[in-house]
């Protein structure tokens, strides 16, 4: 992927379906085809593959992928409110792992089961909670806690919180049969470090959010020795003002941030439906992907 911006919902050429087999073409044709089709950071859903001595060509349009059941942690926190909300308006199913079952609201399509993703058993009853289905994928949102919104506030969260609870949900998924995860991350974290405006690189070094950078860090280790289909989404700053959410697809930079500014930021409603976009459609898979509106 290159390191130039990409609007995420982008237009392919509706008339493909899905595993249709393009017969055996003259090598120039097939040349041609390849040029022209070839997947790219534009055009995330197109798929090219080999089949035989033609050509396979997929795309599937959001609006003809199955309904999903997914494993959700972090569910309660002000992304995690937003998946829940966008992923039941598609029609999906939720099964929700929470510590205080109080902070959601019961909705049909939703199954919430309390407990804390430190736990496997935890993890492993949510899994199994709704009968007859078992999560197609999982979507983490988790967060460490502050005292307060205050950048040095400080830290409540054990260490290691999140890496413990990627680790314990990736280690439960493997034994349920699920190869797909997708974890919100930061930028900064991994090889977006390197890339991070000088400035951002400062408030994180001098405030108490460094300890959630550490863990991210973690987060990142955890996740890659996995043999999971996972994404790490790298967000830009949180924006949680209600009225500058937005409805536009999100910019999408490269795993290393290669572009970032240090003004750049994600409504978490954006981010959230971004989330959802790559864990349904396949995208980005074992890869990371820093976003920005």
């Amino acid at each position: 992927m290159s390191g130039h911006p990409s609007q995420v919902d982008c237009v392919t050429p509706s008339s493909w379906v899905q595993g249709s087999v393009i017969p055996k073409r003259r090598s120039t044709e097939i040349d041609v085809l390849k040029s022209a089709f070839v997947p790219s950071q534009e055009s995330p859903g197109l798929g090219l593959a080999k089949h035989n001595l033609g050509l396979i060509y997929t795309h599937t349009p959001s609006s003809r992928i199955d309904k999903m059941h997914i494993l959700l942690l972090g569910a309660t926190g002000r992304t995690g409110k937003h998946v829940v909300s966008q992923l039941l308006s598609q029609g999906h199913t939720i099964v929700a792992l929470v510590r205080a079952e109080s902070k959601l609201v019961p909705q049909p399509g939703l199954t919430i089961v309390t407990g804390t993703p430190l736990s496997k058993p935890n993890i492993r009853r949510a899994v199994h909670a709704t009968p007859g289905l078992v999560p197609s994928a999982a979507i983490i949102t988790l967060n460490t806690v502050r005292a307060s919104d205050s950048p040095f506030a400080a830290q409540l969260s054990p260490p290691r919180f999140l890496a413990d609870s990627t680790a314990n949900a990736c280690a439960v998924l493997r034994e349920a049969g699920v190869a797909r995860v997708v974890v919100m991350s930061t930028v900064g974290a991994g090889d977006s470090w390197a890339k991070l405006p000088w400035l951002n690189k400062a408030f994180l070094g001098w405030t108490n959010i460094r300890y959630a950078l550490e863990d991210h860090n973690l987060v990142d280790r955890e996740i890659r020795s996995t043999e999971l289909d996972w994404t790490l989404v790298r967000a830009s700053r949180l924006e949680f003002d209600d009225a500058k959410q937005k409805t536009a697809p999100v910019q999408t930079l490269d795993a290393t941030g290669a572009g970032m500014r240090m003004a750049d930021s994600v409504s978490v409603a954006s981010a959230a439906t971004f989330l959802i976009k790559v864990a349904v459609e396949g995208l980005f898979v074992k890869q990371a992907v820093v976003i920005r509106d």
